[in-house]
């Protein structure tokens, strides 16, 4: 199951974007991504939005098979990053993409998004040695695979960094464990209301779960 949330910070437009879809060859594999156009700078958004996109499409180019690979995630985001950056009116921003596929969640990452996996008793950040710079849309950007065989029973979140920068790690693990999958992102969303009476950043959270 994917649940997906966006709304933009209190006098903020949106950069955040999301997407997510099956590849066209398997029920099986769920491709999801997850950017935030880098702030300070014109044409994030433009650049978010066509990084989600471009990224799936460079996902379903490949054999599904071969997505089990992370060095082929690697390769998937970096087709995006070159793709993003000759966009004509697309700036900068994060990219977290990856597939769920059975009992694999397998992935690449660049920026400040994040992506953590949440079992029973622990968790792991995906995206714990991702680059921030140089940024998605350079052309340079660089990318750190991740992957994990967790099992039968996990989630996954996939957070820009309006979540986990002000609900804070510790938190957003105990959230994303305890809530239905449905209500985590309004659960998260309180939690930051609770503490700043607004959402300060553009605020996106995906919610995977076997």
């Amino acid at each position: 199951m994917i649940y997906t949330f966006t709304e933009a910070g209190d006098g903020h437009a949106n950069e955040d974007a999301i997407a997510y879809r099956s590849h066209p060859h398997t029920d099986n594999f769920a491709l999801c991504a997850l950017a935030d156009g880098q702030g300070g700078r014109s044409s994030g958004g433009i650049a978010a939005r066509a990084a989600v996109l471009l990224a799936l499409d460079a996902a379903c180019e490949v054999k599904p098979e071969a997505l089990l690979s992370p060095l082929r995630w690697v390769d998937v985001c970096n087709i995006t990053d070159r793709r993003v950056a000759a966009e004509p009116d697309a700036g900068y921003c994060t990219l977290v993409a990856l597939v769920a596929a059975g009992e694999w969640v397998i992935g690449a990452s660049s920026g400040d998004s994040a992506a953590v996996l949440i079992l029973e008793h622990s968790a792991v950040i995906l995206t714990d040695r991702q680059h921030k710079n140089p940024p998605v849309g350079s052309g340079a950007a660089k990318f750190e695979a991740f992957s994990a065989r967790p099992g039968t029973r996990w989630r996954v979140l996939v957070v820009s960094d309006g979540v986990w920068k002000y609900v804070g790690w510790e938190i957003m693990i105990a959230v994303g464990r305890r809530a239905q999958g449905n209500q985590v992102a309004a659960a998260l969303r309180q939690v930051v209301l609770q503490s700043h009476g607004l959402l300060p950043d553009d605020f996106s959270v995906i919610v995977i779960e076997s």
